[in-house]
């Protein structure tokens, strides 16, 4: 059984010889009829999630007035706040810089930096491959 939609094309093209095949299929496509019209019943339609503010707006309006009020108080003692966490902040960036790190070395580089300075004509990578061969664990 062949499709339809091809059986029209088929049709339509030993009309217009001279056609080429994708001409035919544009043009068939403005004479072609479904045979089903089931077919456009059978589409699906996407629904659309619900996004937050939908969800929240069937909130009942006490609620809403609650939050009102919880919200303009949280943002008067941010407000009140953040002049404190400011100095804390320098104070915290300024301790942090005052304490020295302990610079724990890793023996592989440090064997790589000495067996550079032995060797300063090799380029790094070089190093690292010569290096190799002369370095004990």
């Amino acid at each position: 059984m062949v499709n339809a939609w091809l059986d029209h094309v088929r049709d339509y093209r030993s009309q217009n010889p001279n056609m080429s095949y994708t001409d035919a299929l544009v043009e068939a496509k403005k004479t072609y009829k479904s045979s089903n019209s089931s077919s456009s019943s059978s589409k699906r339609v996407k629904k659309s999630k619900k996004s937050r503010k939908s969800i929240k707006s069937k909130k009942s309006d006490k609620s809403n007035n609650n939050n009102d009020n919880n919200i303009n108080n949280s943002m008067e003692e941010n407000t009140k706040n953040t002049k404190n966490t400011k100095n804390t902040k320098k104070e915290k960036k300024q301790k942090r810089s005052n304490k020295k790190r302990k610079s724990v070395s890793n023996p592989w580089i440090e064997h790589v930096k000495q067996f550079r300075k032995e060797n300063p004509n090799l380029s790094y990578t070089e190093a690292l491959v010569e290096s190799k061969k002369t370095y004990k664990k």
